[in-house]
């Protein structure tokens, strides 16, 4: 019989509980630097500048795909009216410095790197094979690298393998040591399996 091993890890972070600070709910159709504000799909903490980048999930549809700069003030404790500011508005740029086009992503997930660099994560549109993507961009929007994505994700017409619509690249996150970048989808892969529904669960990869 194989040894025991233990699986604690005395360097993981867990979380002990929570406590509910506040909500503050914006009206549709909130503008600023004409734009839409809305949709907020990603955060990212700049602790540099004390500030939030939050992800428009617009497809450039409404505006150019964007990000905000937002303020968020809990020196009191709570989060309340007034709380919360939108700041700036950052247009992204793909990799020819132009704003992406109408319907050609879907950004859903942002993180903040030590070089002051963001990754976003987009969702594609597997209606319209268009791929997702985990894209680095600079602080002031201009794409930088894109990461390969294997194969297995990427849309198809016959819906033989790769993503579902809307259900693709929603999250992303970076370690504490900035090693991994990690994203998942939402559902099954077409070659994975069934959706999930409220009867049956569905297998999800994470990256």
């Amino acid at each position: 019989m194989a040894g025991h091993m233990s699986h604690e890890n005395v360097d993981r972070k867990t979380v002990g509980n929570l406590e509910f600070l506040g909500e503050v709910n914006f009206p549709t159709g909130l503008q600023l630097e004409e734009t839409e504000v809305g949709g907020i799909s990603g955060l990212a903490y700049d602790a540099s500048k004390g500030i939030y980048y939050g992800l428009s999930d617009d497809r450039s549809q409404i505006n150019p795909a964007r990000f905000y700069d937002i303020s968020i003030d809990l020196s009191d404790g709570s989060l309340d009216e007034g709380d919360i500011s939108f700041d700036k508005v950052t247009t992204l740029l793909d990799d020819d410095g132009n704003p992406f086009g109408e319907s050609s992503l879907d950004p859903e997930g942002i993180v903040l790197t030590k070089n002051n660099t963001l990754f976003i994560s987009s969702e594609g549109d597997a209606n319209q094979l268009i791929n997702p993507f985990v894209n680095e961009f600079s602080i002031n929007g201009q794409e930088i690298s894109e990461l390969p994505v294997p194969d297995k994700f990427n849309p198809t017409a016959n819906q033989s393998s790769g993503i579902r619509n809307n259900a693709a690249f929603e999250s992303l996150t970076i370690t504490p040591d900035q090693r991994y970048l990690y994203t998942a989808v939402e559902d099954a892969l077409f070659q994975d399996g069934e959706r999930a529904d409220l009867e049956n669960g569905s297998l999800v990869r994470i990256a």
